[in-house]
């Protein structure tokens, strides 16, 4: 590994905060920890404010991104997320040019968490963006993806053979190797305490608050168990970033206010490890109604303490929870079918265990090291190469 420098051109602010952030920030240390040169160089996304704008924008970020260039010495492997790629684009290009030409052996390896063409309606804006991804990958010198279901999206959009290297994130926070009978019993007294006498079941979401993660269809699901099918002995957990989208998080606030859910529903914001193992450990049903995850690391997490789990079938998701198996899924968006399986789930302690059980056998399977040393064989490899 001594022989090839990495430049990471990914947003690791501090700390970090998304599961992609976790990730690169991990990967960074992993790396360093083996006498790895490392450099990063990030930046913000800026919120979409129009077509003529964003192109503007990332057209300049291109420019600017190139006066960094020159500085690349040979040797250097620049790990990019695939979500920056209209501030990459040009970059790589010139890159590509400017390498043949000088004789430096730069390598450009995108990393992907989740794509963006998936998630887009209109045909010619989805078009677009798929030529893009596909240029994006064809040129580059290898690609790392975070889940099986990334790597067949990122197959199908390949022009050429490229190097794709599997690396599942790992766990976050862990209930693994953790002996989850320990002060439960306190820990579900205190929370009980704050909200009332009453035995409750507790239902755990962990995300941010924004209408990807379908927290408004969550709420409506809730509503439905409460008020229409009687279970009123629930508590729902919201834990995660109200920032990302503010009028969005106001919106399903307000919504559960109005429907008289506020003993119930607890919205926690951005909790530190600590506090969210506790709530692991205390909760009943993990409950994760997102629209698109191109992995989706909180549902290995809450694998990872034994929770049954009720999700969508959307993306990557059920590449990790088998419906029936050590979950239940449902539409995205269908907030009857939500309150349907949590309801299911709820009446039934023997699915519940036995989800739970199947779910921390599998979140063993999710390691830093065994992924990263992945990634670390993608790099001597092309060191190699060089």
């Amino acid at each position: 590994m001594n022989k090839v420098k990495v430049l990471m051109m990914l947003r690791m602010p501090e700390p970090p905060v998304t599961g992609g952030e976790i990730y690169y920030s991990k990967l960074r240390q992993y790396l360093q920890d083996r006498s790895v040169d490392v450099d990063n160089y990030s930046w913000q996304m800026k919120p979409y404010k129009g077509p003529f704008q964003y192109i503007l924008g990332s057209v300049l970020k291109n420019l600017c991104l190139l006066r960094h260039l020159r500085s690349i010495s040979s040797n250097t492997v620049i790990m990019e997320d695939v979500a920056d790629s209209p501030d990459l684009f040009l970059f790589n290009a010139v890159t590509r040019v400017a390498r043949g030409f000088f004789g430096k052996k730069i390598y450009i390896v995108p990393v992907v968490h989740h794509l963006e063409s998936p998630l887009i309606k209109k045909k010619v804006l989805k078009r677009m963006k798929l030529l893009e991804e596909s240029i994006f990958f064809s040129f580059s010198d290898g690609v790392v993806v975070n889940s099986k279901f990334t790597q067949k999206l990122v197959e199908h959009s390949l022009s050429r053979d490229v190097g794709i290297v599997l690396a599942y994130p790992g766990l976050n926070v862990s209930g693994i190797r953790k002996d989850l009978s320990k002060d439960l019993g306190k820990n579900l007294e205190s929370i009980e305490s704050r909200h009332s006498d009453k035995k409750r079941l507790h239902l755990l979401f962990v995300g941010y608050v924004t209408s990807r993660k379908g927290v408004d269809t969550l709420i409506k699901a809730f509503e439905i168990l409460v008020k229409e099918k009687g279970q009123e002995n629930l508590a729902l957990h919201v834990v995660g970033n109200t920032d990302r989208d503010k009028a969005f998080s106001q919106k399903v606030k307000d919504y559960s206010r109005e429907a008289g859910l506020d003993g119930q529903v607890i919205f926690h914001g951005r909790i530190n490890d600590r506090d969210m193992e506790e709530l692991y450990m205390t909760s009943d049903i993990f409950v994760f109604p997102s629209l698109w995850e191109g992995f989706g690391m909180v549902l290995a997490e809450a694998a990872s303490f034994g929770l049954p789990i009720v999700t969508t079938d959307a993306g990557a998701i059920p590449y990790l929870i088998k419906d029936g198996v050590n979950g239940l899924l449902v539409p995205p968006g269908d907030a009857e079918g939500l309150a349907r399986a949590i309801e299911q789930l709820a009446k039934s302690p023997e699915m519940r265990a036995r989800f739970g059980e199947d779910n921390r056998k599998m979140a063993e399977e999710f390691d830093w090291n065994k992924s990263f040393s992945k990634i670390e064989g993608l790099l001597d490899k092309l060191a190699c190469e060089g």
